[in-house]
This record gives C-alpha cells, sequence and structure tokens, in this order.
C-alpha cells in the first residue's frame, strides 16, 4: 500500500547513496487511497511527518499538508493511514543536546551566533570575500540575487527550550 523512497540515511535496512555528515532519515512516501502503512524507524531519533499533497492520519493525529506533525523520540514504527492517495516526507535525526535559536534561515546557539551568520550572509550577497571563502553555498537552480536578510529585531534573541511542560 506505499512506496517508500529513502532519500538520506537508512530507514528499514535501505540505506541512500547521499552524503550526511550526521546520523539522520528523510524519507519520500506516498501512500494508497485506504491504505494503513507501518514504517520501521529508529527509538533514538527524533522523527517530523510532513504531508505535501493531501491529509494523513499518524498515531491518532489527522496531518494536513503544509503541517508537520511532531513525533519525539522512542518510537520503533510510525504508523500512516491515508484516506486518499498521500504524498509525505519523514525527516529525523538525533536530537540536539542544547537549546538552539533560531531565526529566518539562520539557526545558532546563541543570539551573538545569529547576528555573525546574518553578517556573513549579507557580506557574501554583497560579494564580499575577507579571504576565508564564503560560508553559504550559493543556490544554483534559482539563477536570482540570494535574498536580503531581514533587519534584526530590536531584542536579544533567545534560544527555545527543548522541552515544554504541558
Amino acid at each position: 500500500g506505499a512506496r517508500v523512497t529513502v532519500i538520506m540515511g537508512e530507514l528499514g535496512g535501505h540505506r541512500s547513496p547521499a552524503r550526511t555528515h550526521t546520523p539522520l532519515v528523510g524519507a519520500e512516501v506516498v501512500i494508497e487511497a485506504g491504505s494503513t502503512v507501518t514504517l520501521p524507524v529508529r527509538p533514538g531519533f527524533e522523527h517530523g511527518l510532513l504531508p505535501l499533497d493531501t491529509p494523513v492520519r499518524a498515531h491518532g493525529h489527522r496531518v494536513v499538508p503544509g503541517s508537520l506533525l511532531y513525533l519525539g523520540t522512542g518510537r520503533d514504527h510510525i504508523e500512516f493511514h491515508a484516506t486518499e492517495r498521500t504524498h509525505l516526507l519523514v525527516i529525523g535525526g538525533e536530537p540536539f543536546a542544547e537549546d538552539l535559536v533560531m531565526w529566518w534561515n539562520f539557526v545558532g546557539r546563541d543570539h551573538d551566533e545569529i547576528v555573525r551568520a546574518r553578517a556573513d550572509w549579507e557580506e557574501q550577497r554583497e560579494g564580499h570575500d575577507r579571504g576565508e571563502g564564503f560560508r553559504f553555498d550559493p543556490v544554483r537552480a534559482d539563477g536570482g540575487a540570494a535574498l536580503p536578510a531581514p533587519d534584526l529585531p530590536n531584542a536579544r534573541l533567545r534560544a527555545r527550550p527543548r522541552h515544554r511542560g504541558a
């Protein structure tokens, strides 16, 4: 009732040829209408599920396209049910051990790392190379100029806690 393509990492004994630098997994899953599918996953990974075209049910949750269902760690499988043909992505990896700051397209450990990343982005976008090479790879498929990073907020960015109370 499904076709699974491992895009990166390893899933269910199948390994993608894509090179990764950290333990993670990404898979494209196409589920046929009316099918229930069980996908084996690594319990030490946290996982997310992203429907691309139609809703899907997973572990008691209805997930619509454009929404990401966070499944956390400790699962050895993910079970899906599709009432209509569904195309989705499953992503996962080892959880970060520390809190992270996420702002625009940047991820860092604190406010100052985000400030440095933004400055590096803007210097590179404007064509300034400090002789150290570029930090960010260009997006070649687009062909247009890199987007300018928005102005930072008028406050210090704080890490979002990894775990929240109920």
